[in-house]
């Protein structure tokens, strides 16, 4: 896990360096459990998770023009 997390961390700042001249950004959002069934199941409901609401505003921020020179980040 850790290995492909700082894979998934080299592969976002590598992108981000090479498509900035074309005006490509790229970032990643990367939370810690989101309440889902299956984790609700495996972990119970006593765990501080992301709703899936917060996450989707993060996603829908990086995807606006206010985030338009946010680039490389986890």
């Amino acid at each position: 896990y850790a290995a492909a997390k700082a894979g998934v961390n080299a592969l976002v700042g590598a992108i981000a360096l090479e498509e900035a001249p074309f005006g490509i950004r790229c970032n990643a959002v990367a939370p810690s459990a989101v309440r889902t069934g299956t984790n609700l199941e495996s972990m119970g409901d006593d765990f501080p998770y992301v709703e899936l609401d917060e996450l989707a505003r993060e996603v829908v921020q990086l995807c606006s023009a206010d985030a338009n020179r946010i680039t490389g980040q986890i």
